[in-house]
């Protein structure tokens, strides 16, 4: 057969085995950018001759590469199926973006060798691009070289602009975040304000809020600093599970720390702010927990946290949380393995797993229900409720 294709860059391009066993792949070393392969047998096979494969490497790579091929079911029919192929010619026939072309010629049994992971790897020198690559859309197939580039460019346009409004997502939320945050100091400042003013003396007969308090017969308190709504939320949902008539759910800028003395267990949420900061209704309330006595009373803290916003500073508010109960004489319950997330560092690590539950809703919120649903079922079997 006389090929069509020049042999200007048959130097410059090759066939090899793939990263894996049962692919193969493709490589070019040249000035112009590599568009499209089209991988075709020719020869005698039960199914059939003349199978052919596209692929197309868009955007364009603008330096050497090399990288594996999704090899099509028929294909691999043929070369290790049950009644495979016993002879035939592969031809790889490579577009560039000059609309230059180039053709690599191999047999059956060089094509099989590659595809068993016994052939030639890529020349040093060639980057890998993770795959494999998949078989091109249809409509791709049939385009000249001059289409493809526009359609690379376009594709890059269009990554751009993804990239420019997730750029611009984050920044909003990041900046709603200081607002919030700056919304709930301002609330706790003007709370503390007014705690600090003289107040009338109670009633005859008058109680004291905590006195006041009715824990509804609940074992369980859940209590938690909510600033966004988020660990709000996560403490009601752990209520559901763990039952209403046994837990009860409360907003600590609504107690005194002697609160915290008439249930028989605590469930402590709090997310963690920007690099490692305490939540604003949490930082008040620890400041005033000197005399609050929770011996024997078994304790469980979980923490809301943004391990790829802030993969350094990690739930750290739940350390500093426990460390400010602990002397209280409360025994921690409920560690959770750190298995499935995603961050760097933590100081909320005891023993190799988290202080407590970790949810993350800004990047695993598929999974929340799932870890409230098996933690609910851990702490009512450790606080026997």
């Amino acid at each position: 057969m006389r090929s069509l294709f020049s042999r200007a860059k048959s130097s410059h391009v090759g066939v090899t085995r793939g990263k894996n066993l049962a692919e193969l792949g493709v490589w070019a070393r040249t000035t112009q950018s590599l568009l499209r392969v089209e991988m075709r047998y020719e020869g005698t096979w039960q199914n059939g001759d003349g199978l052919s494969a596209v692929y197309c490497f868009l955007p364009m790579h603008n330096a050497p590469f090399w990288q594996s091929l999704d090899i099509p079911y028929e294909f691999v029919e043929l070369l290790v199926g049950s009644q495979r192929a016993e002879s035939g010619t592969f031809y790889f026939n490579f577009l560039f973006s000059d609309s230059s072309t180039a053709q690599v010629r191999l047999s059956l049994a060089e094509v099989y060798k590659r595809y068993r992971g016994r052939g030639p790897k890529a020349p040093s020198g060639v980057a890998h691009v993770e795959g494999p690559r998949k078989v091109a859309p249809a409509e791709w197939v049939s385009m000249d070289a001059t289409a493809l580039v526009r359609k690379s460019e376009a594709l890059v346009e269009a990554e751009r602009q993804a990239e420019e409004a997730r750029q611009k997502a984050e920044e909003e939320r990041i900046q709603a975040e200081k607002e919030a945050l700056q919304k709930a100091q301002a609330a706790a400042a003007a709370k503390r304000a007014g705690a600090a003013a003289p107040k009338a003396a109670p009633a005859a007969g008058g109680a004291p809020a905590e006195d006041a308090f009715d824990t509804g017969g609940a074992k369980v308190g859940i209590f938690y600093g909510s600033t966004t709504g988020n660990t709000a939320g996560i403490a009601e949902a752990l209520r559901a599970e763990i039952g209403d008539s046994v837990a009860k759910v409360v907003n600590v800028t609504e107690v005194t720390p002697k609160v915290f003395e008439k249930f028989e267990h605590l469930i402590l949420g709090v997310p963690t702010w920007h690099i490692g900061e305490m939540q604003e209704d949490w930082a008040e309330m620890l400041t005033r927990l000197a005399g609050t006595n929770l011996k024997g009373k078994k304790c469980a803290v979980f923490g809301l946290g943004d391990g790829v916003g802030y993969p350094d500073t990690y739930v750290d508010a739940m350390q500093e949380l426990w460390e400010a109960f602990k002397p209280l004489g409360a025994e921690l319950v409920g560690l959770w393995p750190t298995e499935g997330y995603v961050f760097e560092k933590s100081k909320a690590i005891q023993d190799g797993k988290f202080l407590g539950l970790v949810i993350d809703i800004e990047n695993q919120n598929d999974q929340t229900d799932a870890r409230v649903k098996q933690w609910a079922s851990d702490l009512r079997s450790a606080m026997s409720v």
